[in-house]
């Protein structure tokens, strides 16, 4: 890639002194990549100039037409949106109500074990003697010494 490139979008654009502008041509000669470059920079510029002008009313006019077809189209799926994720939210608390008892006492009945599961059992903190059972706590709150 040459450096120069930067100097054949200058010399292009007609921003190089008439001194600088001989320097670029003379470099244009020898640099096949530059040469390439301007080919571009003049291509893309004949593209363009075929396109037609638009008259500033009839570009005007085009601009509210897109502006007001967007607005509309924007508006109407927000409305849609708003409506859908009412209908879920709605669905979705229906849903909850009519099963929650059901899962309430699925829940419960996972919960809630057997008395024996719920006993808890303290241990004699004294390490010297044998361990034995000091008190004994079940689930519905009695306790039973030893």
């Amino acid at each position: 890639m040459c450096e120069s490139k930067q100097q054949v979008h200058a010399y292009y654009d007609g921003e190089l002194s008439a001194e600088r502008a001989a320097e670029v041509e003379k470099h244009l000669l020898t640099c096949a990549d530059c040469a390439a470059e301007l080919e571009q920079l003049r291509a893309i510029s004949d593209v363009f100039s075929r396109v037609p002008t638009i008259r500033p009313m009839t570009l005007a006019r085009i601009h509210r037409s897109i502006d007001s077809l967007s607005e509309g189209m924007i508006l109407k799926l927000v409305t849609r949106l708003t409506a859908a994720a009412a209908v879920i939210l709605l669905g979705g608390t229906l849903w909850l109500v009519s099963e929650a008892p059901e899962a309430m006492a699925q829940d419960q009945a996972i919960a809630m074990p057997a008395t024996w599961e719920h006993a808890a059992v303290a241990l004699n903190a004294d390490p010297s003697a044998d361990v034995q059972f000091e008190h004994l706590v079940l689930a519905d709150g009695t306790e039973r010494g030893q």
